[in-house]
């Protein structure tokens, strides 16, 4: 159940499942989130697949993007905009910031942020080769999903409410699981990087790539989480979405990197 419910609320795939009752429901459901960080990037490397088979190279990346974007419904992209206008904005007070958060208008840093995530993603996609796609679309989908869940678990709610309720239902039980659920995926990743394009330069090349990768989304999570305790008291939930695509963004341009000759 706790699968399901993570999915429907990280996704816009239709499920037989009921919404929880209490946000604390959802917040325990969040060990799931790189599981669906998996699905979303198998669906991600199909989509590539068909619009390879059917479309010039050119525009597969834009259509992969565009698809990622439609999976999650924007959540992630509506948080990444309205984290850049609150934290972003000059001579603030937390307070001020948070309200500006909650300012469904989108102004200036949130556009300049939206812009350059989507521009990296398709940028990065189109830069790598065919082959590196479903490789880097897992990874990327899985570890910025495992940030957000880092940043639920270890950074406060900046206030009382919703959001406080969600992530009292995120504790060790949760980030223990989800990292080890990670871990298990990172294990794959490493033996799939193994071959070429992604690279057999030396023994634990594939290894390096992948867990490379989950360290620089621990990163991600980590500066930006800190970002909000500083600025706003703590993370919200825009902050979380923030986080999945800085992550996801770029752990596509570490592959692309890491993948050119």
């Amino acid at each position: 159940m706790g699968l399901l419910r993570a999915i429907q609320f990280l996704t816009i795939l239709p499920l037989p499942v009921a919404p929880p009752a209490d946000a604390g429901a959802l917040g325990r459901a969040s060990a799931y989130y790189p599981l669906v960080g998996l699905l979303l990037g198998i669906l991600l490397a199909l989509a590539a697949g068909a619009a390879g088979a059917l479309l010039p190279p050119l525009l597969v990346a834009p259509v992969v993007v565009v698809a990622g974007a439609v999976l999650t419904g924007g959540l992630h992209l509506d948080g990444l905009a309205d984290s850049a206008d609150g934290l972003l904005s000059p001579g603030r007070t937390p307070a001020e910031r948070r309200a500006i958060l909650k300012d469904s208008a989108v102004g200036t840093f949130g556009v300049v942020a939206l812009v350059a995530v989507l521009l990296l993603k398709t940028l990065a996609v189109a830069s790598m080769p065919v082959a590196a796609h479903g490789w880097a679309f897992v990874a990327a989908a899985t570890y910025a999903r495992w940030a957000m869940l880092g940043t639920l678990a270890l950074f406060p709610a900046p206030h009382a409410g919703l959001g406080q309720t969600f992530r009292a239902g995120v504790g060790a039980p949760q980030l223990v699981g989800g990292s080890l659920a990670t871990l298990a995926i990172a294990l794959a990743l490493g033996w799939w990087a193994g071959e070429p394009p992604l690279t057999r330069a030396f023994v634990g090349a594939g290894a390096l790539l992948a867990f490379g990768l989950w360290a620089l989304a621990a990163a991600v999570g980590g500066l930006l989480g800190l970002l909000a305790l500083r600025r706003l008291g703590g993370a919200t939930g825009d902050v979380h979405g923030a986080v999945c695509e800085c992550s996801e963004a770029l752990g596509l341009v570490a592959v692309a990197a890491a993948t050119w000759r």
